[in-house]
């Protein structure tokens, strides 16, 4: 006979697992506190001319736990001051030693592109 489940152990099931651990960790929907959650740091690296960055929650202000905001819904703008395109590309590296190794040319694997 075919059991299905009760709304009772639905609820039960949902306490075990936080909000945190369901949101996504790369793609259009990544979060800022997801970053902050997983110790890492958000990549840019500007179309124009190649110039990149990594922000961790050391160096900004939206990187922080419980953060909702998506990372797609802020504008980036790039550092050099003679290109200062806001036509970036986002990357999210889990640690900081994946994020020194892409801001020393190394790609990240693939799919960590938001």
């Amino acid at each position: 006979m075919l059991t299905l489940p009760t709304r009772l152990s639905l609820s039960a099931e949902r306490k075990l697992m936080p909000n945190w651990m369901v949101s996504p960790a790369y793609g259009p929907d990544l979060t800022f506190g997801r970053i902050a959650i997983n110790e890492g740091a958000l990549c840019i690296e500007c179309k124009a001319c190649g110039r990149r960055t990594a922000l961790t929650k050391k160096n900004c202000e939206h990187i922080w736990r419980g953060n909702k905001r998506l990372v797609r819904s802020v504008r980036f703008r790039c550092q050099n001051r003679s290109c200062g395109s806001d036509q970036v590309r986002l990357y999210n590296a889990h640690t900081t030693d994946e994020a020194t190794m892409w801001l020393a040319g190394d790609p990240l694997p693939v799919g960590r592109a938001i």
